[in-house]
This record gives C-alpha cells, sequence and structure tokens, in this order.
C-alpha cells in the first residue's frame, strides 16, 4: 500500500475514533453535570437543613433546661424568648426537610422524627406552662417535675440525629459516586485516545 493511502486511512481511523470519543466525552459531560447539580441543588442543601434542625432543637433545649434551673426571672423571661424563636426555626428548617426529603427511607426517618416531636412537645408545653405560672407567682421551679420531659427527649433527639446521619451519608455517598463516574470515565477516555493515536501510527507505517 502506498505512503499516501497508509496515512489517509490512518488518519480516517483516528478521526473515527476521535469522533467516538468526543461522543463518549459529552455523554459523560452531560451525565457528570447531572449528578453535580443532584449533588448542589439536592443533596447538600438537604444535608444543611439536617444538620441546621438538629443544632435548633438542641439550642431550644438547652434553653428550656437553663429557665427551669434559673432563679432569676429576667433570665427566665429571655430563655423564654429563645425558646420562642426556636419554635418558628425549627417549624421552617422542618418544613424545609419534608420538602426536600423524597426517599423511603428519608420519609420513614422524617415520620418517626414527627411521632417522637409531638410526644415530646405535649410535655414540653405542660412545663412551659408551669414555668409561666411560677414566673407569674414569683414561686421557684422545684415543683417542676422533669423525669417524664428528660424521657421523651432522648427519643426527639435521637430521631433528629438519625434524619441529620442519614442525609449526611446520602449526600457522601452520592459525591463518592460521582468521583467515581469522572474518574472513570476520565481514564476511558484518555485509554481510547491513546488507543487511536497508536492505531493511526500503527495503520500508517506498519501496513
Amino acid at each position: 500500500m502506498k505512503i499516501g493511502a497508509k496515512l489517509q486511512l490512518g488518519f480516517a481511523v483516528g478521526t473515527v475514533l476521535i469522533c467516538i470519543i468526543a461522543v463518549m466525552g459529552l455523554n459523560t459531560a452531560r451525565e457528570l453535570n447531572e449528578s453535580l447539580n443532584d449533588l448542589a441543588l439536592h443533596w447538600y442543601p438537604t444535608a444543611v437543613h439536617a444538620i441546621k434542625n438538629n443544632t435548633e432543637i438542641s439550642a431550644k433545649l438547652i434553653a428550656l433546661e437553663m429557665a427551669i434551673k434559673s432563679k432569676d426571672p429576667d433570665l427566665v423571661r429571655e430563655e423564654f424568648i429563645v425558646i420562642e424563636n426556636g419554635y418558628k426555626a425549627i417549624q421552617a428548617s422542618v418544613d424545609t426537610l419534608k420538602a426536600r426529603i423524597n426517599s423511603e427511607q428519608g420519609k420513614e426517618l422524617l415520620s418517626k422524627f414527627y411521632k417522637a416531636r409531638d410526644e415530646y412537645l405535649v410535655e414540653e408545653a405542660a412545663t412551659i406552662k408551669q414555668l409561666q405560672e411560677n414566673l407569674k407567682n414569683g414561686v421557684n421551679n422545684t415543683n417542676i417535675n422533669t423525669e417524664k420531659l428528660n424521657a421523651l427527649r432522648l427519643p426527639y433527639l435521637k430521631a433528629t440525629k438519625d434524619i441529620e446521619e442519614y442525609e449526611n451519608a446520602q449526600f457522601t455517598k452520592v459525591a463518592t459516586q460521582t468521583n467515581i463516574e469522572y474518574n472513570t470515565a476520565f481514564t476511558l477516555i484518555l485509554t481510547l485516545a491513546i488507543i487511536a493515536v497508536l492505531l493511526s501510527i500503527s495503520i500508517a507505517f506498519f501496513t
């Protein structure tokens, strides 16, 4: 075969392979873009809201604990403000989580959270009512029994923590999968590019 024909054949084969690589690259880029969008627009914000929800609940529980233990009426009033603001912030976080969580396991965890929260809030409301009466009457809080409140607090906090850990685990899983997809695609495209070059050279000079 003449050199010109060899070069033309090698160029043609190389061009075909490069076109194949280009198509694979575009498909890979599209898939990676979808994965990154899912990661950035769904899993990451949801994980952040789960952490935020847990933090706000903990802050409100601490404020209630401080109000129960404090003998300073002014401090108790300040803690009431923290608790009231906490209600609003937690409700906003929970509403956001409810809108974002779409997996069956996530919905199941959210359902458990609602159950534990509602049971706890009934007792918490009774405790706050007693605190307010004590504050109004100038009575110390020694008449408040926190045993049941503390017992209901544990499953409430656990349900909150379970959602946070699940969302963080899902975020890490998707991030890892995206990284694997990227590395696999990059290796495949690079390998095909090298093969295309070597095959074109082989056809041009060794046939």
